[in-house]
């Protein structure tokens, strides 16, 4: 009986939260800076998580913490709040269970992030794994239930990588379609089916059953995220059974402040149309509720620099475009970048995620930036020849299939009234930088 692994979540200038897994139901006890926060934790509840904030802190201070849970287990470490200005944060996404990259962690530290955002593919949820990290995890099929969901997240949340980057910096986390045991997950049959999520001639109720399971285990596993503003209202996706409940499409996204950058992190799967609809004006990766939240909020912003946290890119670097990507629901990313310029807001930046490739996007007519810091753990896909549309740099590979390139991560960071991003690789080597200047949606690079 003891505490599995702790991380540190959402994080304030004055306040820091301490994610907790115990295999011991009973008290955890987060002691810091003279005072004690409490939560009762259940095994038998959320996997035995709990979240506990600690209050009372200073901006931009470390302090030390110490945690007990009610079998006297001990673990130590250090909290950290966000700066009044100024600000870092870094973004990875696709970091599966069997790559574990020390040295892409040491360097998000040293960087000096305030925060990492998670974009999705972070367990790679599908095939079994024996024996992983102290864990054995089953195939993902169609009656995995959250329990089988939450193995998977274990594994990952026990690598070496994991647990240095966890207990440094404040994590906050999306999910992308290798949560759910498949690729290009859009809530019908015939994506489930070819996913294994559903067998051969299932129905639309068993998808739903299915994406419930596993969005259990990813709750329980986004614990340390902050709550979603108020007022914002599950729906269900075009295509759910109509016996489903829109309790099973809880409100995920949410935005938080790091100093001088305020970063919006939108939830790319859980309201989705289906990849093959018409792209028109009802074809949304959003959802209706999610898209009014986001217009409303980033316009309502007050920061000098608003980063909206995508998994799924607004261009892409290869040809194509496999629903992985805003390619297939153009009518809405269009209406988002109008939206935006129309609206005059300004210092706006997408960090986006998903397709195991580095590149940047720069529509200068319209003020778009959209830049791609990935894969944190997986190999690269091939690029293909020459820059299209918006692209101005990517990651070169090696052409003809699966390369191993160095794992990469971005990184904005806020000085002043400039806002520096850009893409490093898991030594520590820069790959790409680029600038925006505060009242400006102007990228310069070097």
């Amino acid at each position: 009986m003891a505490i599995s692994f702790w991380w540190l979540g959402h994080a304030t200038t004055t306040q820091a939260r301490v994610c907790v897994r115990t295999t011991t139901t009973g008290t955890v006890t987060v002691s810091c800076a003279g005072q004690s926060f409490t939560a009762a934790a259940d095994t038998a509840v959320a996997d035995g998580i709990v979240a506990i904030d600690v209050l009372g802190l200073e901006p931009g201070k470390s302090y030390p913490v110490t945690i007990t849970d009610a079998s006297a287990a001990v673990e130590r470490g250090t909290l950290r709040t966000m700066p009044a200005t100024g600000g870092k944060v870094a973004f990875i996404s696709c970091d599966e269970r069997t790559r574990p990259l020390d040295d892409l962690a040491q360097n998000i530290i040293a960087f000096g992030a305030n925060a990492l955002c998670h974009q999705g593919d972070y367990v790679y949820a599908a095939a079994a794994l024996s024996g992983y990290n102290g864990e054995t995890s089953p195939a993902i099929t169609g009656s995995s239930t959250a329990a089988n969901y939450a193995t998977h997240w274990r594994q990952c949340m026990r690598k070496s990588d994991k647990r240095l980057l966890e207990t440094a910096i404040p994590q906050y986390r999306m999910f992308d379609d290798h949560e759910f045991g498949g690729d290009n997950w859009d809530h019908t049959v015939t994506q489930a089916q070819s996913a294994l999520n559903v067998a051969p001639g299932g129905t639309q109720a068993e998808v739903d059953a299915s994406w419930w399971a596993a969005r259990q285990a990813a709750a329980w596993y986004m614990a340390g995220n902050p709550a979603s503003d108020a007022g914002t209202t599950a729906e269900k996706p075009s295509n759910a059974a109509g016996g489903t409940s829109v309790n099973q499409y809880p409100v995920a996204y949410y935005r938080n402040t790091v100093g001088d950058i305020e970063f919006f992190h939108i939830d790319c799967f859980s309201y989705r149309s289906p990849n093959a609809a018409t792209d028109n004006a009802s074809k949304t990766m959003l959802g209706a509720n999610q898209k009014a939240w986001l217009k409303v909020r980033i316009a309502a912003s007050t920061a000098k620099f608003k980063i909206i946290a995508s998994g799924k890119t607004t261009y892409i670097a290869t040809a194509g475009g496999t629903g992985d990507d805003w390619r297939r629901f153009s009518t809405e990313r269009d209406e988002l970048i109008s939206f935006i310029q129309s609206t005059g807001l300004t210092g706006v930046v997408w960090m986006c995620g998903d397709p195991h490739s580095a590149f940047v996007v720069y529509d200068p007519a319209r003020g778009h930036i959209a830049v791609t810091a990935n894969p944190a753990g997986v190999d690269h896909i091939a690029q293909a020849a020459g820059y299209p549309q918006f692209v101005t740099w990517k990651q070169q590979g090696a052409a003809g299939g699966q390369t191993r390139l160095p794992a990469v991560f971005g990184l904005a960071e806020a000085a002043g009234d400039t806002l520096t991003l850009r893409l490093i690789d898991q030594y520590g080597a820069e790959l790409w930088r680029g600038t925006v200047q505060a009242g400006t949606n102007v990228l310069t690079t070097a």
